[in-house]
């Protein structure tokens, strides 16, 4: 039974995040809760993740956790942990730059890359969250660096420390 609720409970939380009804996402982290996001060096407090998830949401308005159709979706025997795997889909809306003084209208790239969440829960609520965006693809998608795949160099690494 742990488990039915725990799963319902992960819904809800990307439900919510879908709606953006911040609040309702918001209740279902603890207040003592530290989550660790891909590309984010630093553990974020629930006040943070709050506001990265509302600054996410402005930056790709349209993008939604696909809820119904999990990839993989489970929780351990007792509800105490979590893991979701889905997919991340959305749109970036972008203006081109001037070219020869035309105004071009702006344009949408789209995106749809793997999101992994795995999360410890207390007492109905997150107090641990490690979430995985696949970062890369959804650059390459939203053609934020070349496409090495569709012939592009892929930027260059830095030079070790000391290199330089």
């Amino acid at each position: 039974m742990a488990t039915r609720g725990t799963l319902n409970r992960i819904r809800a939380l990307h439900r919510a995040w879908n709606d953006r009804r911040w609040q309702d996402y918001a209740a279902l982290l603890a207040e003592d809760c530290i989550t660790h996001v891909s590309g984010i060096p630093a553990p974020q407090g629930k006040a943070e993740q709050l506001a990265w998830a509302q600054s996410f949401c402005a930056a790709f308005p349209d993008c939604r956790i696909v809820t119904d159709g999990y990839l993989q979706l489970f929780a351990s025997h007792d509800g105490a942990r979590s893991v979701a795997v889905t997919r991340l889909v959305g749109h970036a809306v972008c203006r081109p730059p001037l070219l020869d003084g035309m105004l071009l209208e702006p344009f949408r790239r789209g995106f749809d890359v793997t999101l992994t969440v795995i999360a410890h829960w207390r007492d109905g609520k997150v107090v641990v969250q490690h979430s995985h965006l696949d970062t890369e693809t959804m650059r390459r998608q939203l053609r934020v660096v070349p496409d090495p795949l569709a012939g592009g160099a892929a930027p260059s690494p830095p030079p070790p420390d000391g290199m330089t």
